[in-house]
C-alpha cells in the first residue's frame, strides 16, 4: 500500500480495528516512517483517554430515560428576584436561571464520552462489514478466473532454489489475469515479484508480499488488470523490496519461470 493508504489506517490500528493483513502492513510501515510513527503514538494516547472517560460496557436501552429523569430531579432553580415596589422602575419579572449541578455536569461528560465510543464502534463495524464484502468479491473474482485451464505454468528455474513442487500458474480471462503461486516460503526475506517477458526483456507486473501469504498458508494469489496479453513468458524473482515499475531486470534470484 502507498504511504497515503497506510496513513488512513493508522487511527484504526490504535483502536485494534484492522484485519491481520492490514495490521502487519501498517506496523511494518510505521517502523520505518517517523511521520506515521508519531501519528500512531498520538492516536494511541487519544484512544487511552477515551477508555478512561467512558465505561467499557455499552449503555443500556433505558439510559436516555434515566438521564432525563435525573435532569428533572436535580436541576436547581435560582430564586426569583423580589417584586418591584410600587412606583419603582422595572416592573418586569426576573428570568428563571437553571444552574446544572456538578453531578449533572459529570453525567453530561460521561454521556458525551459514551457517544464518542459508540460512534467509533459503529465506524469499526461498518469497516469490518465492508472488508468482508470486499474479500467475498475478491474470492468470487479469483474463482471465476481460475476455473479454466492455465495459460502458462512456471516451474523452478534451478534445482534446489525452491521447495520441491513449487509452481506458478497464470490464468487469463479477458483483460484480467490471476497469478497463483504454490509451495514458496510463506515468510520470505523480501517480496516475490512477478515479471512478464516481452521480446526477451522482463517487465515488473505485480508483487506478492507477505500479507498475501497470510490469507492462505502455502499459496498466494495476485489478480492483475491487463499486462499479460501477448507475453512471451513469465517469471518470479525474490526481491529485497518491491521494484519500481520502470525496473528493467530483477535484482534478486529468479525462482520460477515458464
Amino acid at each position: 500500500m502507498r504511504h497515503e493508504e497506510i496513513e488512513e489506517l493508522v487511527p484504526l490500528l490504535a483502536l485494534d480495528a484492522l484485519t491481520p493483513q492490514e495490521e502487519l502492513s501498517v506496523r511494518t510501515h510505521v517502523e520505518d516512517c517517523q511521520q506515521c510513527s508519531t501519528l500512531l503514538r498520538e492516536h494511541l494516547e487519544t484512544a487511552a483517554g477515551l477508555a478512561l472517560m467512558a465505561a467499557p460496557s455499552a449503555p443500556s436501552a433505558g439510559l436516555k430515560a434515566r438521564l432525563m429523569a435525573q435532569v428533572a430531579a436535580e436541576a436547581q432553580v435560582a430564586p426569583a428576584p423580589e417584586a418591584p415596589r410600587a412606583g419603582s422602575a422595572g416592573g418586569r419579572a426576573g428570568w428563571l436561571r437553571v444552574v446544572p449541578s456538578p453531578r449533572w455536569r459529570r453525567t453530561i461528560a460521561g454521556l458525551a464520552a459514551a457517544c464518542v465510543v459508540l460512534g467509533v464502534v459503529n465506524l469499526v463495524t461498518a469497516r469490518r462489514l465492508a472488508d468482508q464484502d470486499r474479500q467475498i468479491a475478491e474470492q468470487r473474482q479469483v474463482l471465476d478466473l481460475v476455473s479454466g485451464v492455465p495459460a502458462m505454468t512456471m516451474t523452478p528455474a534451478a534445482p534446489g532454489m525452491v521447495p520441491a513442487g513449487a509452481t506458478g500458474q497464470v490464468f487469463v480471462k479477458g483483460e484480467k489475469a490471476a497469478i497463483v503461486l504454490h509451495g514458496l516460503d510463506d515468510a520470505p526475506k523480501g517480496v516475490y515479484e512477478v515479471w512478464v517477458i516481452r521480446d526477451g526483456k522482463p517487465h515488473p507486473l505485480t508483487t506478492a508480499g507477505r500479507p498475501r501469504w497470510l490469507k492462505q498458508k502455502g499459496q498466494a494469489v495476485a489478480v492483475v488488470q491487463g499486462g499479460v496479453q501477448g507475453a512471451d513468458g513469465m517469471a518470479v524473482s525474490l526481491e529485497p523490496a518491491e521494484p519500481p515499475r520502470s525496473a528493467s531486470a530483477p535484482r534478486g534470484p529468479i525462482l520460477l519461470k515458464t
